[in-house]
């Protein structure tokens, strides 16, 4: 993978390299251990149950500041029907980094850096993205927005909910997708997943 050069109008170039887990292994799982015992990101509690599981994934993205890993997100086929391909699993920012491109334009997020390069690697497969709770929705549909605009696809929100682990019923495992086609995912419409979830909202980090 090539080393990536961003330039924008308020901080001058920024540089990262983008790369995979090839020589890397063992700076990854320190970055994992280290974050499972320190982060206080939302996502913090599938850090150290990563540590025993991302060899099951197929391709890890990771993006290196002065060698230091930053920021990465992964593409995930286990657990999906065959040729299906979700991206931008596990992604993770450093805070700094999330901080520092805040105003940024898209082409410069970690997400969309990482995501072009997965488009490359995933041609002729169902790609989709989820993200959990309903009312992200609008969010998850900016994202397809920026991903369009930039590699001229067709990622569209989906109208209903789709599990996206096959041996658990929790509220947040229903999720928003967006994708180019339709995917073989058993759904159900978002007024049922409020049916069966009367409370999920006190289980989310909803603010608001």
């Amino acid at each position: 993978m090539a080393t990536i050069t961003r330039t924008t109008q308020s901080k001058g170039i920024f540089k990262v390299k983008l790369v995979g887990l090839e020589g890397r292994t063992q700076q990854f799982e320190d970055k994992l251990y280290n974050l499972s015992k320190t982060s206080l990101d939302k996502n913090s509690d599938w850090f150290e149950p990563l540590l025993n599981e991302y060899k099951k994934y197929d391709e890890w993205s990771l993006l290196v500041d002065d060698d230091n890993i930053v920021a990465f997100a992964t593409i995930q086929s286990h657990n999906f029907p065959e040729n299906h391909r979700r991206l931008l699993t596990r992604t993770y920012y450093d805070p700094h980094i999330r901080n520092q491109y805040m105003g940024y334009p898209p082409h410069v997020t970690p997400a969309m850096i990482i995501v072009e390069h997965q488009l490359l690697l995933t041609k002729g497969k169902i790609r989709f993205i989820s993200m959990e709770w309903p009312w992200k929705k609008y969010l998850l549909r900016n994202v397809a927005n920026k991903i369009n605009k930039l590699n001229g696809t067709n990622f569209k929100l989906r109208d209903r909910l789709y599990k996206t682990v096959p041996n658990s019923n929790k509220p947040n495992i229903w999720q928003n997708i967006i994708s180019e086609k339709s995917i073989g995912l058993e759904s159900i419409t978002r007024s049922e997943w409020y049916d069966r979830f009367p409370n999920a909202k006190r289980m989310s980090n909803r603010t608001n």
